[in-house]
């Protein structure tokens, strides 16, 4: 029930749409669907994350290295602040590096 209501409700939000659409390449992965495809093993392989709880938002770099992860039923305001927090996070990264 979270997660259609995180889609219904968070997703579908005018300005949580228009920030992520602005400043990220957004996926929906649906876990479950098709039970030969083990999607929650191959994220866990391929991302190095355990993904146990839903609905679970990733948010990543252009290399896939996680910056900042959320689990659960969130208000459109605090997914954009998750948002905020993974692109502060790439910019320290990208700063580090310099």
């Amino acid at each position: 029930m979270a997660c259609r209501k995180m889609e219904t409700e968070t997703l579908s939000d005018p300005l949580a749409a228009d920030f992520f659409n602005a400043n990220f390449l957004n996926i929906r992965v649906l876990v479950g669907v098709i039970p030969e495809a083990d999607t929650r093993k191959k994220l866990n392989e391929s991302l190095a994350i355990s993904v146990e709880t839903y609905p679970l938002c990733l948010l990543l770099d252009h290399q896939g290295k996680v910056l900042h992860q959320v689990v659960g039923d969130l208000t459109p305001h605090d997914l954009i602040n998750a948002g905020k927090i993974a692109l502060s996070s790439k910019i320290n990264n990208l700063l580090e590096t310099l």
